[in-house]
């Protein structure tokens, strides 16, 4: 999926990331995926109660096809008004998707696309099929004017090397990606703290489309906290500092924040821990969608960008630019307000010693229930 390709600006290079999940084929696996992007087998598996299946490389040939489509058609293969469920229908429905968006992309691109796109794994095109399509193929018009078979020939030879460079850059880049991973993924971890009118965790919900979702009260102050850090535990952090951090949306001015030190107060016992805030405050987006209220299941996306300097490029920015999903309120409801003291509770009954918390499950599943009568959540 695009949350897991990045641009390293530094090398020129893109990388693959988020290896955690990652698996070999034809190895049985448990099943993880994200539903725009996932195979209509991958689906249909999990939908039928499936942990796991004997992963294929056909999974992310759909998927790179799906990417492809989007980028492209310049719009999501499922439309985002879709729910989940029309999206899984669709997946996992006889027939062919209708690829209506391809009618005006170039005939090449297209038909790789809607090769990548078969909901039958066995005749959707694999990677060396892929490659050796016209798309990637030069296509200039050096077999019919070259003049001699020593012009062909070197024209060919060249057009060989070229490939053949592109390629082995292309495993080597693979190959680093992957034993960086192994070691331990560098895991971004995005907070939001309202300041006003008291301090307390922004709310987070989760949205059938967007997954976890931001509560955002209108007039309220923020302090956004970034933790930079090594899922594997005690590894050296590859990350030196941050040095920008600018949030834009899609109908506003792109909007710089002050990385600062994060309070120690926020500041979490993790190892090897980069961590900055900055204080956010969504009218200064002078965006309309930013202060508009939601209404389910619409959301708002705001790409935070973050300039990182890295220990082994000192003096180079390279810039991540994760997605943040908000729902956007006017005031603070009652709901709103149940769903902030029913997590307080759950983070102070986690923090209760095991006996301790054996003795009030009873109480604890009591208020859940009444929290959830006076609210309907």
């Amino acid at each position: 999926k695009p949350a897991n390709i990045v641009k390293v600006t530094i090398e020129d290079l893109w990388k693959l990331i988020d290896m955690a999940t990652s698996a070999e084929d034809d190895l049985e696996t448990a099943i993880h995926y994200t539903l725009r992007y996932a195979a209509p087998e991958v689906v249909h598996a999990a939908m039928s109660g499936t942990e796991t299946m004997v992963c294929s490389a056909a999974f992310d040939m759909w998927s790179f096809g799906v990417i492809m489509y989007e980028m492209y058609v310049g719009k999501r293969l499922f439309d985002e008004s879709l729910h989940e469920e029309e999206i899984v229908s669709l997946l996992c429905s006889p027939g062919e998707l209708q690829l209506k968006g391809l009618r005006n992309v170039e005939p090449n691109a297209a038909r790789l696309i809607s090769k990548l796109l078969v909901k039958d794994p066995t005749e959707r095109w694999s990677a060396n099929k892929a490659l050796n399509s016209q798309f990637f193929r030069h296509r200039d018009d050096t077999t019919k004017m070259a003049g001699s078979a020593a012009s062909l020939q070197a024209t060919m030879h060249t057009n060989f090397t070229s490939i053949h460079s592109k390629l082995e850059q292309v495993l080597d880049m693979q190959m680093t990606t992957i034993s960086d991973m192994q070691v331990g993924d560098l895991v971004i971890e995005i907070d939001l703290q309202e300041l006003s009118p008291k301090v307390q965790p922004c709310l987070l919900t989760e949205h059938e489309v967007a997954g976890q979702t931001f509560n955002l009260v209108n007039g309220r102050q923020y302090l956004v906290i970034i933790n930079l850090f090594r899922e594997g535990g005690n590894m050296p952090n590859p990350i030196k500092r941050v040095n920008k951090l600018t949030v834009n949306t899609a109908d506003g001015l792109p909007l710089q924040l002050l990385p600062k030190p994060t309070p120690a107060s926020s500041k979490k016992p993790l190892p090897n821990c980069v961590t900055v805030s900055a204080l956010f405050n969504a009218a200064d987006c002078r965006a309309p969608s930013m202060s508009a209220t939601t209404k389910w299941p619409d959301y708002r996306t705001v790409n935070l960008e973050i300039s990182l300097e890295l220990n082994s490029t000192q003096g180079k920015d390279v810039v991540l630019m994760p997605a943040l999903y908000f729902q956007v309120h006017p005031t603070e409801s009652i709901a709103l307000k149940a769903l902030q003291a029913k997590n307080w509770a759950e983070d102070r009954y986690m923090k209760l010693a095991p006996s301790t918390r054996k003795m009030l499950k009873g109480m604890i599943v009591v208020a859940k229930m009444a929290t959830k009568a006076a609210t309907g959540v």
